[in-house]
């Protein structure tokens, strides 16, 4: 399997002059969730950036997927696609159902596919990155 990376959600959220994605990667070693904020330069502000994001090691897919697939309120993925393309339909349908939105506080993203690793079984590790222009 080649690095897979897709968008899942993005925004631009006007009152604090935010761009919002949530991102994953899917690569020969790791499946990566990232949740990310990019505040523009506003004023005398120089900006600043927030990425969290949740990782498990690529053997985890199998286990994520029979978690995904034991759910009831998510449409099956369709039976002819990859299982890098099963996980991307996952997490998109945690997002047409309404668990993942553009509209959730801070980390909140990150911490409910989190949440769905553990309930898989899997290991799971958090990170926050972030980066503060002070101009």
């Amino acid at each position: 399997m080649t690095t897979r990376a897709v968008q899942i959600l993005s925004a631009y959220r006007e009152g604090s002059g935010c761009s919002f994605h949530v991102g994953l990667q899917i690569t020969e070693t790791a499946i990566a969730l990232s949740e990310a904020y990019d505040y523009h330069r506003r004023g005398g502000d120089g900006g600043a950036e927030w990425i969290y994001s949740v990782r498990t090691p690529r053997a985890s897919l199998a286990a994520v997927l029979a978690h995904f697939e034991s759910l009831s309120g998510l449409r099956p993925a369709p039976a002819a696609v990859d299982s890098g393309d099963r996980l991307i339909h996952y997490i998109r349908e945690l997002a047409r159902t309404g668990e993942l939105t553009t509209e959730l506080g801070k980390h909140v993203v990150r911490d409910r596919v989190a949440a769905h690793f553990a309930a898989a079984g899997v290991p799971t590790e958090l990170d926050t990155f972030n980066w503060i222009d002070m101009d």
